[in-house]
């Protein structure tokens, strides 16, 4: 699971390298990540959509908006 409230701090903007063996996303973990536009994500498409992503209150609405990039790795 990817900790809570990550966006708060960093400000990201793309987030980088996120694995395959992520299963779930918690309540309010890209909050606040209004800059978010890409993910770059290990796994296949498939794999992506067999995560559980909290959408309560539409917190983590950024992420499900953004461009995913599947196999993918930043160096």
């Amino acid at each position: 699971m990817v900790q809570k409230k990550l966006c708060w701090i960093l400000m990201l903007r793309y987030a980088e390298n996120l694995p395959a063996s992520l299963t779930s996303v918690g309540e309010c973990t890209f909050e606040g990540c209004g800059r978010l536009t890409t993910v770059h994500y290990a796994g296949t498409e498939a794999d992506w959509q067999k995560i559980q992503v909290d959408s309560r209150y539409n917190a983590n609405g950024v992420l499900l908006e953004a461009t995913i990039k599947y196999e993918s790795q930043l160096p």
